[in-house]
């Protein structure tokens, strides 16, 4: 019961931050982090993770960097994390890079962007690689660096082409238009 119950709460936290309704998703996304019972919920699913990840996502998406950068850095931090969840890491290690790169931290930076970058690749995890190279092209526009940012937005664009995701698409061509009008 344990497990509905949280995956219950966490995708109604989920559904709030698609609402933009933040207040909401940080109650819910709590509410599954405080359920997680590691007697019953096994380790290997990694919930307190995806929790983290999914509160860190939260504040980024409401500008709280700081906040979403501790989040992230939780998340990391859970036991045997890259060998149960793989995805889920890569997911934690780019929204952290992200995070540190909203707060202007250079340090680890793009490193940790390619780290998970190589690990989405090797799991080919679609939708991974296409938001790491959007964050890619946003770090290299802001470096000044537009050959770069301009290629991973077209790697990024002919991803959304590729797995025809409407949203992600629009997303590339803003991404493209901001560095080459």
């Amino acid at each position: 019961a344990n497990n509905i119950l949280y995956d219950s709460y966490n995708l109604l936290g989920i559904l709030y931050v698609e609402l933009g309704e933040y207040d909401n998703a940080i109650i819910y996304h709590n509410k599954a982090l405080a359920i997680i019972d590691d007697s019953i919920m096994p380790e290997e699913f990694q919930s307190r993770a995806t929790s983290y990840n999914n509160l860190g996502f939260l504040y980024l998406n409401s500008k709280k960097y700081l906040l979403a950068k501790e989040y992230f850095q939780k998340g990391l931090e859970q036991k045997n994390l890259l060998s149960q969840k793989p995805y889920v890491y890569s997911m934690l290690l780019d929204n952290f890079a992200y995070a540190k790169f909203k707060l202007e931290e250079s340090k680890q930076l793009p490193d940790l962007f390619f780290e998970s970058l190589n690990l989405r690749d090797s799991l080919n995890i679609v939708s991974g690689i296409f938001i790491n190279k959007i964050h890619l092209s946003e770090f290299y526009a802001s470096r000044k660096d537009t050959v770069k940012a301009i290629q991973y937005s077209k790697e990024a664009l002919q991803s959304a082409r590729e797995t025809n995701v409407a949203r992600d698409v629009l997303v590339a061509l803003k991404q493209l238009a901001l560095i080459e009008p």
